[in-house]
């Protein structure tokens, strides 16, 4: 693989290969380690109860915005978490045509064994298969991705 500097076309398209396969490697790994239990919930349905537990109580609609999400489409998401029985919602208490929704205790273990499950592995990965200077280079690329990931919103 090798990209040439000032290509960013060629870069966007070999970082969007390597999300993928690490995404890939990843929800590998987490099935091995948790059962196929882990496999019941998407990326998106994941990335989503994170939220709730990190920010919430918080309404569908500034899930939908935080995550780039149509309305419709993060209604449907929450379904089934709720079916699950990993998030409930109450009423807002400062305006009552709202629902709040939070994590259930449930919500909060699965998303814990999720979290350290998928941490473990890449730990793991980074100590015994990396350099400390690339390391050093995988911190700052995080950095990178974090900072383009949030100017685009």
């Amino acid at each position: 693989m090798g990209v040439e500097k000032e290509d960013p076309a060629a870069l966007a398209a070999e970082l969007a290969l390597a999300v993928t396969r690490l995404r890939a490697r990843i929800r590998t790994e987490v099935a091995a380690k948790t059962g196929h239990w882990a496999g019941r919930w998407t990326w998106a349905q994941m990335a989503t109860l994170t939220r709730i537990i990190d920010n919430g109580p918080i309404t569908a609609s500034e899930l939908a915005k935080a995550e780039n999400m149509r309305q419709q489409s993060m209604s449907e998401l929450l379904a089934n978490l709720r079916e699950d029985g990993l998030i409930r919602s109450e009423k807002d208490p400062a305006d009552g045509r709202k629902s709040l929704l939070e994590a259930t205790s449930e919500g909060r273990a699965v998303a814990a064994r999720l979290t350290a499950t998928r941490k473990d592995w890449l730990e793991s990965a980074l100590r015994e298969d990396a350099t400390a200077a690339e390391r050093k280079t995988v911190q700052a690329a995080v950095q990178i991705i974090n900072r383009l990931v949030d100017s685009r919103k």
